[in-house]
């Protein structure tokens, strides 16, 4: 081998540590950015070549500047993210569902029934007196009132959720537009067969954000691109993709592909969360109140119908109470067949208090109100132990990730001496080569 030709390896040898050493500062330079994936450039030995002497070698290539990335692990973090995320919202919806129980215009539903069993208690220990029967007006407006905003609330809760389903169907088509871009991107780029390891960095970040809204599921193509499924629906497949859109059905949400009228079904992170908030949590409780709001009106109308024949709650076909017309004076209320002094109706009405009722299946109003608060609570504490348990588990798989792909500064710093050390070599190789030819053109 000639001189040229060791000055030739020597040189080979300086390109690919250089090289190296910009991959070790491209690694120190991201360690704290978020997504990113550590690189390592992968040097091979050129290829050798026939001498008298037998093959030698041509010096050291850089054949690829690699990406530490595990798919097995990537698939691990999007599920386990889009089950924290899912469970994170429910959770947090859960709570505002909850919250319809507590303090309502200062009057919660149980206490606005007590204070109206006690204003007909209070009748019956004194029927003559007027102000009394203007107690029970007041304190029965409070009953209604306090269900009916009850069931606002609610309603409003299911509107949170509907906007959270829309929002979140927006950004997945955002997000799909963007991944179906950045494979064009990338499939152009890797055309000579190098890895366009920041494209695919920031094409991960969106799948990551798209599984935690949707559960999205990825497939990987031999050609660099991917396609995107949720449930059985592909949204984006290379470079093309397919919008989703948010269907009301009587009053029930669904998603579903544009231009297709079947339903996307199996979606999973915060969309399906807010789906089953909207479709199945709102409407549970609403329906539960609306029959014990159903129930107080008829057994308070058929004991006091009995009495003088007035209802005193009016209840409308969206289950809403208001005072019957009946008692809009006060002195209609709670008059017996005996007179202003006939307690018997008052008696029979503030003993509804502890009465089994045979359309709430047997429990008294303060049984079922009971039942329909602890069916809630116990909901959002299982809520809140699943977003324990998946976020834990999200942890877990974001560590394991981070150890195949994070940057590790000391490891990094170790990587740049060694590649440091060898790239001094190979500048003492061209400072030897050098000395010899000045040793041969020395020669006489």
């Amino acid at each position: 081998m000639s001189l040229g030709n060791i000055l030739s390896v020597a040189r080979s040898a300086l390109l690919a540590q250089q090289t190296a050493v910009q991959v070790a500062s491209q690694n120190l330079s991201n360690a704290a950015t978020e997504g990113y994936s550590r690189q390592r450039a992968a040097l091979a030995p050129g290829d050798a070549v026939r001498t008298a002497g037998g093959l030698l070698g041509t010096g050291v290539r850089v054949r690829n500047v690699e990406r530490a990335r595990d798919s097995l692990l990537d698939v691990a973090v999007r599920r386990e993210g889009g089950n924290a995320a899912g469970a994170g919202l429910r959770r947090d919806l859960l709570g505002e569902v909850e919250g319809v129980f507590g303090e309502l215009s200062g009057t919660p539903v149980a206490g606005a029934l007590d204070e109206f069993w006690n204003a007909w208690s209070d009748l019956a220990s004194h029927p003559d007196t007027d102000s009394l029967r203007g107690l029970v007006q007041l304190q029965g407006g409070r009953v209604a009132t306090t269900i009916n905003g009850a069931l606002d609330a609610l309603a409003q809760v299911g509107e949170a959720a509907r906007d959270r389903v829309m929002a979140t169907v927006s950004e997945v088509n955002n997000l799909a537009a963007r991944v179906a871009d950045l494979n064009g991107q990338i499939q152009t780029a890797e055309l000579g067969g190098a890895t366009a390891g920041d494209l695919r960095d920031s094409r991960d970040l969106l799948l990551d954000d798209l599984a935690k809204r949707s559960g999205a599921r990825v497939l990987e193509r031999p050609d660099g691109t991917l396609a995107v499924a949720i449930g059985g629906a592909t949204i984006v497949d290379g470079t093309s993709t397919r919008a989703l859109e948010v269907r009301t059905t009587a009053g029930t949400l669904s998603v579903g592909l544009v231009g297709s009228p079947s339903t996307v079904s199996g979606m999973g992170g915060e969309a399906a969360a807010a789906l089953e908030v909207h479709n199945g949590e709102v409407p549970r409780v609403s329906d539960e109140l609306r029959r014990l709001g159903a129930a107080v009106a008829t057994e308070v109308n058929a004991v006091h119908r009995a009495g003088n024949g007035r209802d005193f709650f009016a209840v409308d076909a969206s289950g809403r109470l208001s005072l019957s017309p009946d008692v809009a004076n006060a002195a209609n209320i709670g008059l017996s067949p005996g007179g202003r002094g006939d307690n018997r109706m008052a008696l029979d009405l503030a003993a509804l208090r502890d009465r089994a009722v045979p359309s709430l299946g047997g429990r008294t109003f303060t049984d079922a109100h009971a039942e329909i608060v602890a069916g809630v609570g116990h909901r959002l504490r299982a809520a809140d132990q699943d977003t324990g348990v998946y976020e834990t588990l999200q942890r877990q798989a974001e560590s394991r990730r981070g150890s195949v792909s994070g940057v590790s500064t000391d490891e990094e710093l170790v990587t740049l001496m060694r590649h440091q050390q060898a790239y001094a070599a190979a500048a003492r190789l061209v400072t030897t080569v050098d000395e010899m030819m000045q040793a041969v053109l020395g020669m006489k």
